[in-house]
């Protein structure tokens, strides 16, 4: 069986390296991938890690988190030859490689924040202090009660027994903390509706609620939402060349829901 570590860096740099042959710029490519190594960390230890966070703490299988790792490892591949100034790189504006950062910091910082509460059903420092209230906002209202999920095709509401009500309002807030400079009066409602409709299924699926399963629907819903987002930007950058053509140089497939 092919190792999960070999599929990943094919996916990452199997359609660079195609390109580069195509236009005769294999040696320097090579040359360039070889020096700056340890800035595509999505194929290294640091990679492995967040392959296991995936899986752990979002209810991925291996599967699916190597797709996205292999997406995060593309944007590091952009960035080396975009820092590096290669000349046979795409072109690329300062707000879309802005977009493409911030993006890669949120899914760091929510995966970070997805291995404290693992550890301790809450984030450590900077805890935000709920008292009685519940998460409300983008149109999703947590609320304490039986257990319950309702849609009207506008609202959300889902209705936690305690503790879960709180546990999932403070993960809510620290999704949102998550992705607080990509988020807009537009897009929130995906980011947080998302792992919302996740828990719904859940709810609707009469399986026992447990708090590993309550964070996996969350935590996993938010980052699907942070892995679409890149797909979409980097699905935009294309290369051409006479003799070769390519429309999937840094993007990947989508996940599917």
């Amino acid at each position: 069986m092919e190792s999960i570590w070999k599929v990943i860096e094919d996916q990452t740099l199997g359609s660079w390296r195609k390109y580069c042959i195509a236009i005769d710029k294999q040696e320097e490519s090579e040359a360039i991938i070889q020096t700056h190594l340890s800035e595509l960390s999505a194929l290294g230890q640091t990679g492995m890690e967040r392959l296991n966070q995936l899986v752990c703490y979002c209810g991925y299988d291996n599967s699916r988190a190597a797709e996205t790792l292999a997406l995060t490892g593309k944007y590091q591949l952009l960035q080396v030859l975009t820092d590096n100034n290669v000349p046979f790189r795409p072109e690329l504006d300062d707000e879309r490689l802005i977009l493409l950062q911030q993006l890669d910091d949120a899914q760091r910082k929510l995966l970070d924040y997805a291995r404290q509460w693992n550890q301790t059903l809450e984030p450590t420092g900077g805890e935000r202090t709920f008292g009685r209230r519940l998460w409300s906002g983008a149109k999703v209202h947590i609320e304490e009660g039986p257990l319950a999920y309702r849609d009207n095709g506008s609202r959300v509401w889902i209705t936690l027994p305690a503790p879960f009500a709180a546990h999932a309002s403070r993960l809510y807030m620290g999704i949102w903390d998550a992705a607080a400079e990509l988020t807009d009066f537009r897009n929130k409602y995906e980011y947080i509706g998302r792992p919302a409709e996740a828990v719904g299924a859940l709810i609707n699926s009469s399986q026992p609620l447990l708090d590993k399963s309550l964070y996996e629907c969350l935590l996993g819903g938010a980052y699907d939402v942070l892995y679409r987002w890149q797909y979409r930007l980097m699905s935009e950058i294309k290369l051409t060349h006479p003799q070769h053509e390519t429309g999937d140089l840094f993007s990947a497939r989508p996940l599917m829901f």
